[in-house]
């Protein structure tokens, strides 16, 4: 693979568009019209040496975001328990709120309401229903 297939590869694997990445790549396709750079970009992104190194650089790229993803988590983690030997409560609900967030444990759960948990909820709370009315 040449060094300008190379850069063409990692600029994919950066998220440039085929275009962007063939021009940065290949600074003489400046001058070149759009067409004919998107004609030579969809052929190199189609060699199969640039799509597997483009694919391996994704991947990396991907595994490190997890291990930051997984580090951040272990810092948040280490805080809390910071937070409690101290006895800071507001520290502590802050930083358990902000890994809920990042793990998704807020996100909203949808839950079905059957006839007969509808019904008992209605006896449940008939006096206040009739007030209202």
């Amino acid at each position: 693979m040449t060094t300008r297939q190379e850069k063409y590869a990692r600029n994919l694997a950066a998220g440039m568009t085929q275009r962007e990445a063939y021009r940065d790549a290949y600074p003489a396709s400046a001058k070149w019209k759009d067409e004919s750079v998107d004609c030579k970009a969809s052929l190199l992104a189609k060699n199969v040496k640039v799509w597997q190194r483009s694919e391996a650089l994704r991947k990396e790229a991907e595994k490190a975001v997890t291990l930051t993803r997984e580090k951040k988590l272990a810092l948040i983690e280490a805080d809390v328990e910071k937070a409690v030997a101290h006895g800071d409560r507001y520290g502590m609900i802050a930083l358990l709120k902000l890994h809920n967030e990042m793990t998704g444990d807020n996100a909203p759960q949808r839950q079905e309401i059957t006839l007969d948990v509808l019904s008992s909820i209605v006896a449940k709370h008939r006096d206040v229903l009739e007030d209202m009315q």
